[in-house]
């Protein structure tokens, strides 16, 4: 997953929320005891869905995790990938290749990187 400067959480002290700061500095303040697994949190995907999400964040320990390291690096796959026609992903049932496209549509909406994509399923 590409990680950039994007998260904000809410400070106790003022009510308002600070950052940009990355996810590993967010992960820091939690293992110092400076933010809670209830503390709201922000970053620029619930920024754009705008609404409550936006205005309140979501409580830090919800923050969905993947402790898996793609190699290449996701952000590094997509650049090779970006003005190629057609890219295949195949592999057995159960290899991760829904978990990759997952992956890929995360970091594509981080990075900025937006491009059409047909999945065609291969019998």
């Amino acid at each position: 997953m590409v990680e950039k400067n994007e998260w904000h959480y809410a400070d106790d002290r003022t009510g308002k929320f600070v950052g940009p700061i990355t996810c590993e500095e967010l992960d820091e303040l939690y293992r110092t005891g400076k933010i809670h697994d209830y503390t709201p949190v922000n970053n620029a995907h619930l920024m754009r869905l705008g609404g409550l999400l936006a205005a309140g964040g979501v409580p830090y320990g919800t923050i969905s995790r993947s402790f898996v390291e793609f190699d290449p690096p996701i952000a590094e796959f997509i650049t090779s990938r970006v003005n190629k026609l057609t890219t295949v992903l195949s592999g057995p049932n159960n290899c991760g290749k829904t978990f990759l496209l997952k992956q890929l549509l995360v970091a594509s909406r981080t990075s900025g990187v937006h491009q059409s994509a047909s999945c065609i399923p291969v019998k």
